[in-house]
């Protein structure tokens, strides 16, 4: 019950920080996104407005998810957990010296996110982050946009640039999707 319950009182207290703070999966796509900057040179975005994804594609997501569980009748979502296959082949690599084929997922994960997709799996796919987000109440902790001690324009703004999901955090509608990383506060 401990094990059920710790997770589930982080997520109640602080929303989605296990993916922007815990989550191994986070920590590999950040250190791609850190090389991509070193090989190909800090290049800013170009300041432009950004709107908020609606959160319906998140549900929806979700939702397709629990089909596949509910029809077929295996746990899908835990063959696509990052997290957890991370941790499963770090542990097969330590006590039986060798990883299974699922760790290729994570590689073609990461690829694509470095070519194409700009953190997409975190966003969108990510069954960890679709469940802790069910927890969201309005006393999670969230960024918030103050706007008496905002220099910037409400449109464009630094925050929108170094945002990792494309969110603008001065916009409603970052919930589900923020990690509560603080990107945007540190640039603030």
């Amino acid at each position: 019950l401990l094990a059920g319950a710790l997770p589930l009182i982080i997520a109640l207290l602080f929303g989605r920080i296990f993916c922007g703070w815990i989550c191994p999966f986070n920590a590999m796509a950040e250190f791609v996104y850190w090389l991509q900057m070193k090989i190909r040179g800090r290049k800013y975005k170009k300041l432009s407005e950004v709107s908020n994804p609606r959160p319906h594609y998140f549900w929806i997501a979700f939702g397709v998810s629990i089909a596949i569980v509910m029809i077929f009748g295996i746990p899908f979502m835990s063959y696509i957990s990052a997290p957890g296959i991370i941790s499963s082949q770090i542990a097969d690599w330590i006590f039986i010296g060798q990883m299974g084929l699922e760790i290729l997922l994570i590689v073609l994960i990461l690829v694509l996110e470095a070519t194409l997709f700009r953190r997409v799996w975190c966003k969108y796919v990510c069954p960890i982050g679709i469940m802790i987000s069910l927890f969201h109440y309005k006393h999670t902790m969230q960024v918030k946009f103050l706007p008496d001690k905002c220099t910037g324009n409400e449109k464009v703004s630094i925050c929108n640039a170094v945002c990792q999901f494309g969110l603008n955090p001065k916009k409603a509608g970052i919930h589900p999707y923020c990690i509560n990383c603080g990107d945007c506060v540190d640039i603030c």
